[in-house]
């Protein structure tokens, strides 16, 4: 746990400071707020389904094959790589984040259990496969 403390006040004593040599508001994530509007609910239906066809395509494949295999990992990993997943998209959502970024910021805490769900239930598919196969 102290490890952990250190290691957050070390990095943002480390962006501070960059920021403050720097003079820019460009490195620190509450800069961005005071900037701009970021949270935007005047979406249209177009953006919003070209961002989950963006998002179908790169990170949807792996969740559909991963969905019918979590239940043989273990609870407490799933539970903390999903919540993960949910902060990832809460935070994506209020930055303005969509499509394929989403992917990409969903699958780092969740690709341990995503890409072994997903082997999980392809290596099935394949024995599935090799079974009904007559040689």
């Amino acid at each position: 746990m102290l490890t952990f403390i250190l290691f957050m006040i070390i990095g943002l004593i480390t962006i501070t400071s960059v920021d403050i040599i720097m003079d820019k508001n460009t490195y620190l994530y509450w800069g961005n707020f005071t900037n701009s509007t970021i949270i935007s609910l005047n979406s249209s239906i177009t953006n919003i389904l070209i961002n989950i066809i963006k998002f179908m395509f790169t990170m949807g494949w792996i969740i559909i094959l991963a969905l019918p295999n979590l239940k043989k990992i273990p609870p407490k990993i799933v539970f903390s790589s999903l919540f993960s997943c949910a902060v990832a998209i809460f935070l994506g959502w209020a930055a303005g984040v969509g499509g394929a970024d989403y992917a990409r910021f969903i699958f780092v805490p969740g690709a341990f259990v995503f890409s072994l769900a997903s082997a999980i239930s392809f290596s099935e598919l394949v024995k599935w496969y090799k079974s009904t196969r007559k040689i």
